[in-house]
């Protein structure tokens, strides 16, 4: 609401029903979009096992706005061709939804929440020891 419509409903609080409000100072629900489509990769690498097993992961997403003013729901998984959707486990699914939301809870230019963005995964890679593979 802008403020006019808070200082009418303030008034006709007072008016109406002889309410004594105080309101504190008013802020403004900004929120943070994108322009434009952007592609990013991002890698996770980590021993476990008193430093026997390295293992990585790699997953490249696509970044775009979106028309419509929404909110963030979940990641859509378009692999590429050499990638099959049933390799990702539903654990892991569910934890790039939940980073990818924790991510746009907080924009990087102002720290406002980020909308109205479509978020993709294409490629997925996993290793274990020192060779990368799809899936």
């Amino acid at each position: 609401m802008g403020e006019l419509h808070i200082e009418v409903v303030k008034d006709r609080l007072q008016r109406d029903y002889g309410l004594n409000v105080f309101l504190g100072p008013l802020q403004v629900g900004y929120r943070e979009v994108i322009d434009r489509k952007l592609t990013h990769t991002a890698t996770v690498e980590d021993t476990f096992g008193d430093q026997k097993w390295a293992q990585s992961c790699s997953l490249t997403f696509e970044i775009e706005p979106t028309e419509t003013d929404t909110k963030f729901k979940k990641v859509n998984v378009e692999l590429d061709n050499d990638c099959a959707v049933g390799f990702i486990r539903p654990a892991w699914v569910k934890a790039i939804n939940d980073g990818c939301k924790n991510a746009l809870h907080n924009g990087p230019v102002f720290g406002f929440p980020v909308c109205n963005v479509s978020i993709t995964l294409r490629k997925y890679l996993s290793s274990v020891g020192s060779s990368m593979r799809p899936c």
